[in-house]
This record gives C-alpha cells, structure tokens and sequence, in this order.
C-alpha cells in the first residue's frame, strides 16, 4: 500500500473533523478548563487530530514500506492519534490530572470506529485484487494461419471460461478502468469492439512482453498498438496520440518520451 499525499491529508481531515464531532456530541469539554472557549476547544481538537494523525501517516507508514505491515500501521494509527490528541488537549487546556484518563479514553475508545472501517476496507480491497487474478491471460499461434506471428490474445478466467479471444494485430489499444481493463480491438468488418475484463493492466503487459508482444504504455492507463498511430498531437508536457479507428485521443505521460513511438 503506498497512498498519496492527497489521501494521507485526506485522511487526516477526516479524522480530525471526526474526532471534533465526536467531541461536541458528548460535550467533552466538562472535562477541561471551566472558562475554556467553547471554539478554541473545538479548533484545538481538529488542528491536534489532524496533525497527528497526518504525520503519523507521512513519516511512519513512510518509513515502513519495508516491514510490509502498512496496512495494520494505518489502522493502528487511529488509536495512537487518539491517545497523543487527547493527552495533548488535556495539558493545553488543564491544569491537574484530574479525569485525565476518562478524557483521553473517550478519544481512544472514538478512534475504533476508523480502525475498524480501515481494517474491512482492505480486506475487501485484498479479496477483490484476488478475484481480478483469477483471470488467466496467454498469447497463442492462430494456428489457421500460414503466418506463424499471427498471434491470437486469449483471455479466459480460472474455471476455463473464454473471455475473449482476438488477434493481436486487430487489438488497437487496451485501457485500465478501476480493476478492470478495456480491450479495443477491430472485428472481421473492421469495426471496433471492446471488452471489459477483470484483470489489470500491468498483468496484460507482463504477458506480451514475455511472448516478444511490444505495446507501448504512453500513460499509465493506456497500452497502444503502435500500428494504429496517426499522429501524435499537442506540445511537449501535453502529448496526445490519435488512433486510427478509435475516437478519443490518448494521454502520454509526462514522463513518456514520445520519441519511442516512432521507433
């Protein structure tokens, strides 16, 4: 799991609006200072969530790819982001360590709900990725042809069940859409079709390179046929390639070097 920096702050806010609305339904604030602002209470458990809970997602999860726990990491975090946010709001906002522990449990104890949230969506996220590998992909000789490169892309899922099956060089680009993968592809009249199929892009990649297959990967949601090239529009940092037989330009990457097309 690597997540970005948008979803770590993401994350981050979630949490620390969540925290500060927990906080104003059990009215926690009886706890602390008298006097105490009723505003400046609330800011102060956001801003403390959030910074917590976002540092501890950028240096922690960060420093642990490794280890290959990220996963129980982030839904641990929750509850240690609880733990520091509350004891830091005590010792900002009061002067004993009177109910300082039923305080800080309160925190704890609303971190839960987040964790457990966290932990069902990875093993939801793990049980799809193992769904979409069942899905088994191979290049195979047309053997009705005299022309032994004529390769056939077949596609089938793990009880034997064709998916699809198309030659190569009718395949004009294939395109990642979430877990699944769009096969655009010319039928017998020369007419375009498409599939979508359970599987990833880079799994479909793997395979054609390993049988000598060469697509090109312009973007990270796009494999091209570079048969199908008609022209390579826009200005650098902005490419866009037209295929033939297909209506919407293709992004390039930015770091894609567009002279590998014409290779």
């Amino acid at each position: 799991m690597n997540l970005s920096l948008k979803y770590k702050i993401v994350i981050a806010l979630g949490f620390g609006l969540y925290q500060t609305m927990i906080n104003l339904f059990f009215d926690s604030k009886v706890f602390l200072k008298e006097d105490l602002n009723f505003f400046l209470f609330l800011g102060g458990v956001f801003t403390s969530s959030f910074l917590i809970e976002f540092s501890f997602l950028y240096f922690n999860i960060k420093a642990s790819k490794k280890l290959g726990n990220n996963k129980i990491l982030l839904a641990s975090s929750f509850q240690i982001s609880g733990l520091i946010a509350g004891s830091l709001i005590w010792f900002l906002f009061n002067n004993s360590f009177s109910n300082y522990f039923v305080f800080v449990a309160a925190f704890i104890v609303s971190s839960f709900l987040p964790t457990v949230i966290s932990l069902l969506f990875f093993l939801f996220k793990e049980a799809e990725e193992k769904i979409s590998s069942l899905s088994k992909v191979s290049v195979k000789k047309d053997e009705s042809s005299s022309d032994i490169e004529d390769k056939i892309f077949h596609l089938e899922n793990d009880n034997g069940k064709l998916l699809i099956e198309v030659k190569i060089k009718n395949i004009i680009c294939f395109e990642a859409n979430d877990n699944y993968v769009i096969t655009y592809f010319l039928d017998k009249n020369e007419q375009l079709k498409k599939s979508m199929e359970r599987i990833s892009l880079k799994k479909i990649e793997d395979m054609l390179i390993k049988e000598e297959v060469y697509f090109k990967r312009v973007h990270k949601s796009f494999l091209i046929n570079s048969s199908y090239i008609s022209e390579v529009k826009g200005k650098s940092q902005a490419y866009k390639i037209e295929l033939s037989h297909f209506d919407n330009l293709v992004p390039v990457s930015r770091s894609y070097d567009v002279n590998q097309l014409l290779k």
